[in-house]
């Protein structure tokens, strides 16, 4: 009876972590490139917390309008909120 309890099966995975990314865009590029903050944030975050792990992790993005200091939108989706899951593929 024993031998039945230590070869039991191993429990699945848990699911991988959810990360959301709040991105600006760029004020001097533009959409669609992030911001340097934001472009900062991100590899932050995959140099100290993802590592080699990548299959962890999934990734949710999130475009968010800034406004500029004196008010006027820079981008033509003002109010646009989307998010897109990204799987992260890393080699």
């Amino acid at each position: 009876m024993a031998s039945a309890l230590s070869s039991s099966s191993t429990p699945p995975p848990p699911p991988p972590t959810r990360i959301l990314f709040g991105v600006n865009e760029s004020s001097i590029r533009g959409y669609p490139h992030p911001s340097i903050s934001s472009r900062t944030a991100f590899d932050w975050t995959l140099q100290k917390l993802i590592r080699s792990n990548a299959a962890g992790f999934y990734f949710l993005f999130l475009h968010v309008q800034v406004p500029d200091e004196d008010g006027r939108s820079l981008s033509p989706f003002n109010n646009a909120f989307t998010t897109i899951p990204v799987p992260l593929l890393l080699n």
